[in-house]
């Protein structure tokens, strides 16, 4: 094999994950998607497909061609991809990378913090992504 070849890319990421990426990696092309403040300054949390919706938005024009290689919780790996495909991007998972699979039980979003509460909202959460296509296969 020859020497490592490196690409500069850029990385949407929720602000706290880009903080991370930006603090801890050193990444510098590394764009935080932050959630969404209302008038009295409370935040609300982005759903995944929130998400999706303000990466393509940024994204613009180009999303039709640009392909994104999407990092989520190991249980969470297929619904993200693939709300990202529903909102106009061509996504895939990353072969051959394992991804981060411990819940955290002190989590502050009760549903995450552990298989057995998690798996049911995601599950439901598929739905809408198998009945209008786009979680089939393309």
């Amino acid at each position: 094999m020859g020497a490592a070849r490196f690409r500069s890319i850029p990385v949407y990421a929720r602000t706290v994950i880009a903080d991370v990426l930006r603090g801890k990696y050193g990444m510098t092309d590394v764009v935080a998607i932050a959630a969404d403040q209302q008038a009295d300054g409370t935040l609300t949390y982005l759903s995944t497909d929130g998400v999706a919706k303000k990466v393509a938005a940024l994204r613009g024009t180009s999303q039709a061609t640009d392909v994104a290689g999407v990092i989520a919780f190991k249980d969470h790996l297929w619904r993200a991809t693939y709300t990202t495909r529903d909102n106009g991007l061509h996504a895939y998972a990353p072969a051959g990378i394992t991804m981060p699979s411990h819940y955290d039980a002190q989590s502050g979003q009760a549903w995450t913090t552990s298989a057995t509460t998690y798996l049911p909202v995601d599950m439901a959460a598929r739905i809408p992504l198998l009945l209008n296509g786009t979680g089939s296969s393309r």
